[in-house]
């Protein structure tokens, strides 16, 4: 039996200078020693955004997706969501496929415990993306600054033997404008999504890994992202859907 039974990854941004490839590389080894019955790569997987600025594309990113190439030889079937940073991609005819991946803009999924989950990016739902676009796309190129800055703060931790700290994640958690358009993010989409009679929502999009319920029994799982926190949401044989926190040996150097 497979270790996972699906796995959900969100936002790994190929294409960015912010994209944490090693850590991904060494996460999807672990998936082609025991591959799962499905990957659902959850949008913002190419950052289109960067690259259609000249941004930085590595040859680690080509074996990221030889990676999931071969997984889907193998068998694992593998659905990829478009996000806003692969808009693009929105305009591709429903049932598109590529190496055997299917490419649309939300899938329906059906858990172990037979709960009906919509898999979406979840732009869709960001009303301060939605109303500020032109913000976001700089806001996105100074998210990286700050990612670069943060690279180096993590690599002078690790030297002095210091555990793993994000800036641009504390900067972001503590920062109350910020908070609030997370929850009205979160609000918003869990709302909407539960009106058309979804048990739950799988997205990304807001890199900000998370499983809650809330009040009206309404499930909601984020996948985080590959920029940061290096996180996915995974479901077991036995029906449990949860956060996985991928670790590297270099979160212990």
């Amino acid at each position: 039996m497979t270790q996972y039974k699906t796995v959900f990854i969100s936002d790994i941004h190929l294409g960015s200078i912010a994209c944490k490839y090693d850590e991904l590389l060494s996460f999807l080894k672990t998936l082609e020693n025991n591959p799962p019955e499905s990957i659902y790569l959850v949008g913002d997987i190419i950052d289109l955004w960067k690259l259609s600025k000249g941004f930085n594309w590595r040859p680690e990113h080509n074996v990221i997706l030889q990676k999931l190439l071969r997984l889907s030889r193998k068998g694992v079937q593998i659905r990829y969501v478009v996000g806003n940073h692969d808009e693009y991609f929105r305009s591709l005819p429903d049932g598109f496929h590529f190496g055997g991946i299917e490419v649309a803009n939300h899938f329906d999924f059906i858990s172990v415990t037979g709960d009906r989950y919509l898999v979406i990016h979840g732009d869709q739902y960001d009303t301060f993306l939605i109303q500020n676009d032109l913000i976001a796309r700089l806001g996105s190129f100074a998210y990286d600054l700050l990612v670069v800055a943060n690279s180096v703060l993590s690599f002078v931790r690790r030297k002095l033997h210091m555990p793993y700290w994000s800036m641009s994640h504390y900067l972001k958690i503590k920062a109350k404008a910020a908070t609030r358009i997370v929850d009205t993010f979160e609000t918003t989409m869990c709302e909407a999504i539960r009106l058309r009679g979804y048990d739950g929502v799988i997205c990304g999009h807001i890199h900000l890994a998370k499983a809650m319920t809330t009040p009206s029994g309404f499930k909601y799982f984020n996948c985080g992202d590959w920029t940061e926190s290096c996180t996915a949401i995974i479901e077991t044989h036995d029906g449990r859907i949860e956060i996985l926190y991928h670790k590297t040996s270099k979160d212990n150097a």
